[in-house]
């Protein structure tokens, strides 16, 4: 493994950086998408970043400023700018221009103003970003101005903060905290007397093989009146997938990243699960009939923000659990998911771009998105106690099962690799699994073929082993 990217490299693994934000689920969403990361897609080209210059000096207090924060959640627009406004209250000098631009986009078109020289002054990132522009030195470190303010972090999780790390460089602020939890259609558990995956959590028998016993009791029906017990599990979505393998005693590589472990028998059983729960999920001809929303799926997996973003969009009443729990370790694991906010290293205004950060981090702030636009706030000590379920105005959730799942969240997380060629991996793992699943290539086959693909790329890839984690199955 290399420790420095080359020009070369980078321009490749800035395609990386979009292919990371164009990953996006195949199946249709209602409303608006959630501030998570896309399913699976395929790497593009991107620009080349500037140089970083000297920082320039900052203006005058009272010198007009205009600041540009650039974001892909575009749905969000509106309170983001009532944000702005409530700032100006204090900060009349300041302007700040919300930019919003799809997932598909945003990365194309962040690089292009970066290469160009006139980056916004405050950026989204997700892990993929952070890897690839704070492996080139494109992101400003924000430790001086942590230290030069005295701004507590000690209100985050550290794996929340290493997410936004590089090589022991703090390089983002996080704005968000969630994970993908384990949806279920709560009338229709009802309606056959089963137990629920929450009632099963609460009594610790929430696992693969009470998920595979339930997703046969409600796969019934034919044509138009088809029911599935559970959403196609593939691989693919790592999101849903790698959990499985952390809680199982698994891992994707070994701690010091110098082999692929998904050929070994923990990893092995997580791909048997997922394998085994096609015979009660749509197949590729479903994917309209079986979408997620469709009243059609018993059970499945997506991020906590439809808990707010379902209201009113779908024809069923339905309830939470974690996912579920390794049958050999009684282990439930999340993947750590942590928007934060970032300065490119060539912006024009850092100090007052971290005047607004900071304020975009203030508790009021962080609630009134919550209550807006379905962001769980970063600050754990905003979840205490259920209330900000309780008085959260549009949440679809019962909130104590709600903030249960919140606890077990923070306290069992792992964030994805820090790889330069990560979304290379995803690519890979793409492709064979998708082979797997239509039965023209046989499981364990696939799963060698996928180990032998990530050790190839494991020889080329820039790595931060740092990756952050809480709970039983972290690399010590």
């Amino acid at each position: 493994m290399s420790s420095k990217l080359t020009r070369r490299e980078f321009l490749r693994d800035s395609g990386f950086l979009a292919a990371a934000v164009a990953l996006v689920s195949c199946t249709p969403t209602p409303g608006p998408e959630p501030t998570s990361p896309p399913a699976e897609g395929a790497a593009t080209s991107a620009p080349e970043v500037a140089e970083p210059t000297e920082v320039p000096a900052a203006p005058p207090a009272d010198e007009p400023v205009a600041l540009r924060l650039t974001y892909w959640d575009a749905w969000s627009q509106e309170q983001y700018e009532k944000e702005v406004e409530t700032y100006r209250e204090t900060h009349p000098n300041v302007t700040v221009a919300i930019e919003m631009t799809s997932y598909g986009e945003y990365s194309p078109k962040l690089t292009a103003a970066m290469a160009g020289g006139v980056p916004p002054d405050i950026i989204a990132v997700i892990n993929a970003f952070v890897t690839v522009l704070g492996a080139n030195g494109s992101l400003l470190p924000l430790q001086p101005y942590v230290e030069g303010d005295n701004f507590d972090l000690s209100d985050y999780l550290e794996g929340n903060l290493k997410e936004g790390s590089w090589m022991g460089d703090l390089l983002a602020i996080p704005m968000t905290a969630d994970a993908v939890w384990w949806f279920y259609l709560k009338d229709v558990f009802e309606e056959e007397g089963l137990e629920t995956p929450y009632e099963l959590w609460k009594d610790g028998r929430w696992n693969w093989d009470t998920y595979l016993d339930l997703a046969a009791k409600l796969t019934k029906g034919e044509g138009m009146d088809k029911q599935w017990g559970t959403e196609n599990l593939t691989p693919n979505n790592d999101f849903w997938f790698n959990p499985q393998v952390w809680a199982n005693g698994g891992n994707l590589y070994d701690c010091e990243y110098t082999k692929c472990l998904l050929n070994e028998e923990e990893a092995v059983q997580a791909f048997e699960f997922y394998y085994a729960a096609r015979e009660y999920a749509p197949g590729p001809e479903d994917a309209e009939a079986g979408s997620m929303q469709s009243g059609r799926v018993m059970m499945f997996g997506t991020f906590e923000q439809r808990n707010t973003l379902f209201m009113g969009q779908v024809p069923f009443e339905w309830s939470c659990a974690p996912p579920p729990a390794s049958p050999n370790t009684g282990e439930i694991m999340f993947c750590g998911d942590c928007v934060g906010w970032s300065m490119p290293t060539i912006g024009k205004h850092p100090d007052q771009a971290w005047e607004f950060m900071k304020f975009l981090q203030t508790p009021e702030s962080l609630m009134r998105l919550f209550y807006a636009v379905a962001s769980p706030p970063p600050r754990v000590s905003m979840f205490d106690t259920p209330a900000i379920f309780e008085e959260h105005p549009n949440y679809g959730l019962d909130p104590q099962i709600a903030w249960e799942i919140t606890q077990a969240r923070m306290a069992n997380f792992r964030n994805m690799p820090k790889m330069s060629n990560y979304a290379e991996t995803r690519t890979a793992m793409s492709e064979t699994m998708s082979l797997v699943w239509v039965d023209t290539m046989d499981l364990h086959e696939g799963i060698e073929k996928v180990t032998q693909d990530w050790d190839d790329l494991l020889q080329d890839a820039v790595i931060d082993p740092d990756e952050g984690c809480h709970g039983k199955f972290c690399c010590s």
